[in-house]
């Protein structure tokens, strides 16, 4: 999409954009309401590099922004909702949910407001296995939506949950997960660290929650749970500068 152009699709029975390759939205204007994936791309990554991008998704497990590869967001202003119910897959043997954007790589968001929000059984707002990071950028990330379970499988609605490390080196981050026990504000799987900016996270459980361990250098931080720890590191917690207020019930 290059940039000028002004591009709407109103209706849709399956995606607003397909492709085999990269998808680059170099600029101008974006908006698609469809019943499956809003911006799918099989093969290579999804870049936005400018512009306005507003999508709606509504199918059960559909995505506004499906990549093979990383997700790039770039001096662009981008609106993702979804909402739609959680199914088992037979196949993969595994819980489908919505999701606003979903990628096995890396997000990376930079000068840019990006508004994330996901509705409906276990919605993710943000879902990559690699890494997560912010730059001089907005994001505002909500996730609701009861736990789904199939047998003894489940999936809890999460606002942020990267497989790879999370860095957020300044900007504002707000992120909240409402809907009972697993639903998470900021999850890695990895290690996380906060350099600047402001992180304020609301979930029912877990407010920020690191496997291998959590740094702050900087910037301000406000984590609430209702149900659990406001900030959870389960190896190492290290505070070297900044302002962090945390309220939990465990």
């Amino acid at each position: 999409l290059r940039a000028g152009s002004n591009v709407t699709v109103n209706k849709a029975p399956s995606d607003a954009i397909h492709a085999n390759d990269k998808i680059i939205i170099a600029g101008g204007q974006f908006s698609a309401t469809v019943e499956g994936d809003a911006i799918d791309c099989e093969a290579g990554g999804v870049e936005v590099r400018g512009g306005r991008t507003r999508v709606a998704v509504t199918a059960a497990a559909s995505k506004a922004v499906k990549s093979a590869g990383n997700v790039t967001v770039n001096n662009a202003q981008v609106l993702l909702m979804t909402q739609g119910g959680a199914y088992f897959n037979s196949a993969d043997q595994d819980i489908k949910s919505a999701a606003g954007i979903r990628c096995p790589g890396s997000v990376v968001v930079s000068g840019s407001t990006l508004l994330v929000l996901s509705s409906g059984l276990a919605g993710k707002g943000i879902n990559c296995d690699g890494a997560f990071t912010v730059t001089d950028s907005q994001v505002k990330v909500k996730a609701t939506g009861a736990t789904f379970t199939y047998n003894s499988k489940s999936s809890s609605a999460k606002a942020i949950t990267a497989e790879g490390n999370v860095t957020i080196n300044s900007g504002k981050v707000w992120a909240m997960a409402l809907g009972g026990d697993g639903c998470e504000g900021v999850e890695s799987k990895m290690s996380m660290t906060i350099n600047d900016g402001e992180v304020m996270v609301s979930a029912s459980d877990n407010g920020l929650n690191a496997s291998s361990g959590i740094v702050i250098n900087g910037g301000a931080v406000y984590g609430f749970s209702a149900e659990n720890d406001a900030l959870d590191s389960n190896t190492t917690f290290t505070l070297n500068g900044g302002t962090v207020v945390l309220s939990g019930s465990a």
